[in-house]
């Protein structure tokens, strides 16, 4: 719950907390993916995983994406496809 977002990086996990400490962890997305409570985060992507309480804004992006603004900021944009943005706002509605 103090974890913001997750993601990867030259093949290194790292968890971002709401304080804004990044700290490297020694698991895949993928498994993280599978031990996390699906109503708390959600894979937006290949590399990014983000807590519901960690989502400041939703914009509509181009081609049916969604780009999301992070607490705290990430530094790069975060998308999530076409295919995704519709299980991304009933999620994000729970």
């Amino acid at each position: 719950e103090k974890v913001a977002y997750l993601f990867s990086r030259h093949k290194m996990v790292s968890a971002v907390t709401f304080d804004g400490k990044r700290h490297v962890l020694d698991f895949t997305l993928e498994s993280l993916e599978e031990q996390l409570s699906p109503d708390m985060f959600f894979r937006a992507n290949r590399q990014f995983m983000v807590n519901i309480e960690g989502v400041l804004k939703v914009h509509t992006f181009f081609n049916g994406k969604l780009l999301l603004e992070t607490e705290p900021s990430f530094d790069e944009k975060v998308t999530i496809s076409r295919t995704k943005a519709p299980q991304f706002k009933l999620w994000l509605d729970r």
